[in-house]
């Protein structure tokens, strides 16, 4: 384990765009914040198939990337999400029920339940039907390599946008369709 004496300039940094190349300066505050969510989502994202991607092969994480500037992974990558957004849209209703009846009671913890601002308020449920049938599409357009790279991006698309229909309360397939748009442009 070491201690390494580690520090940024004491302006901030001037980084590229990663489009333009125009310069922009990132201060102090928005570097440390910038570092807090990339330490938080490293811990919680951070998977084998990144390290395949970004040439990690030693643990050092230089994010090099590969050789072509042609994207070849979507991201989140190969993690079969599991079928758990059912049950949680359910549980959200049942909580609106408790508030409503504790309001109806004239209970004053009442207040003090908040509905969680997820499902519309927790007002939707997502059937078992709709909840298997876009995480199997959506595993097919992440897993299946011939829907991979940008000769069958549309396809992707297409897939993407009837897992969203089917179930648009996880970010991952927004996410990677947004990926696509932008590799299009």
């Amino acid at each position: 384990m070491g201690t390494a004496d580690l520090s940024v300039p004491a302006g901030g940094l001037t980084v590229r765009h990663i489009r333009t190349g125009e310069p922009l300066h990132v201060d102090l505050f928005e570097l440390g914040q910038f570092l807090v969510l990339t330490m938080a989502d490293f811990a919680e994202q951070l998977f084998g198939w990144q390290d395949s991607m970004f040439g990690n092969t030693d643990g050092a994480l230089r994010l090099e990337g590969a050789p072509s500037p042609e994207p070849r992974y979507l991201w989140p990558g190969p993690m079969l999400p599991g079928l758990w957004v059912s049950a949680v849209s359910r549980m959200g209703r049942l909580v609106v029920s408790c508030k409503q009846q504790l309001e109806a009671a004239g209970d004053p913890r009442a207040g003090q339940l908040t509905i969680p601002p997820v499902f519309n308020g927790c007002s939707c449920i997502l059937t078992e039907q709709d909840q298997q049938a876009a995480r199997d599409l959506y595993w097919r357009v992440v897993s299946d390599l011939q829907l991979q790279g940008p000769q069958h991006a549309q396809q992707a698309v297409e897939g993407l946008q009837h897992v969203i229909t089917l179930n648009p309360w996880v970010p991952e397939p927004h996410l990677m369709l947004a990926q696509l748009h932008i590799h299009a442009k």
